[in-house]
């Protein structure tokens, strides 16, 4: 985030509000870096509601703030599927019964996301 959006990741995200599937930012950002990304990036604004640890006093991988994440936002963790580029992330969303897909590339995050079903098809 320090130099900006990962190429093709906005995309996604347009793509994914765009199906209607609610999203939720869940990060590790700083209390003073967050307001001022926020303000920087249009996109970080898309989100239907955010957890972050500058403000809430535990940061990920502690499984709190995961719980924090599906219980502030009303949400089922079998029903919820977690973004993250750190493999410890993904395994401890995992742990708390949420679905969790390992970032490499936005071209595998997109088949991933269509094959759980989130986005269209695309031939």
């Amino acid at each position: 985030m320090v130099a900006g959006p990962i190429d093709g990741t906005v995309a996604i995200l347009s793509d994914l509000k765009a199906a209607g599937v609610p999203c939720y930012a869940l990060t590790n950002m700083e209390r003073e870096t967050y307001p001022l990304r926020l303000e920087r990036f249009e996109f970080m604004r898309w989100f239907d509601g955010a957890i972050v640890s500058g403000f809430e006093g535990v940061a990920k991988p502690d499984p709190a703030i995961f719980e924090l994440l599906l219980d502030r936002f009303d949400l089922e963790p079998s029903d919820t599927v977690l973004v993250d580029d750190s493999p410890v992330n993904v395994r401890a969303a995992r742990s708390v019964g949420m679905h969790a897909i390992e970032f490499e590339t936005p071209g595998r995050l997109r088949e991933s996301l269509r094959d759980a079903g989130l986005l269209d098809r695309k031939p």
